[in-house]
């Protein structure tokens, strides 16, 4: 069994520091059929006095807002299809710490977006070495030149 954090769009309150600007818009259709999403920008980065969210879900936002992985949110499909740009100036002091506080902000202020915190029991496999002798072999199929590590080749008993 795997367990995860789920976050549901339902109820949440964040609190910290607040963009000193913000723009929110839904992003232009993309012309030539292909969507590139992209988040630039916030502390910590090569340009940390503004956040440029071009093309994002809210789900993307809330992601990045909570520190989560996309496996570890359930929201509704809108989430995941409304599409929007979004440009914020942070303030001078903000940190990198604060900065996922003041995206979960702008999630409450202007979407009105609350969550719900919950665990939920996954099904999951686990690959294992049995008790006997391992069966898998090397491949003979050229690939990508990619060296296993001493760690792997341990593992699974293939001579260095």
């Amino acid at each position: 069994m795997r367990r995860g954090l789920f976050l549901i769009a339902l109820g949440c309150v964040a609190y910290g520091q607040s963009f000193e600007a913000i723009s929110v818009r839904p992003a232009a259709p993309a012309s030539d059929g292909r969507i590139r999403p992209s988040m630039r920008g916030g502390p910590g980065t090569g340009d940390p006095d503004r956040i440029i969210f071009t093309n994002v879900t809210l789900l993307n936002v809330v992601l990045r807002a909570y520190q989560v992985k996309s496996y570890q949110a359930t929201a509704p499909d809108w989430m995941s299809s409304e599409r929007y740009d979004i440009t914020a100036k942070i303030p001078a002091e903000a940190t990198a710490e604060q900065f996922p506080l003041m995206l979960q902000g702008l999630l409450t202020e202007r979407f009105h977006l609350a969550l719900h915190h919950e665990t939920k029991q996954l099904q999951g496999y686990e690959l294992v070495r049995g008790k006997n002798k391992l069966k898998l072999k090397p491949t003979t199929e050229n690939g990508p030149d990619v060296e296993p590590t001493e760690a792997l080749r341990k593992s699974v008993g293939v001579p260095a």
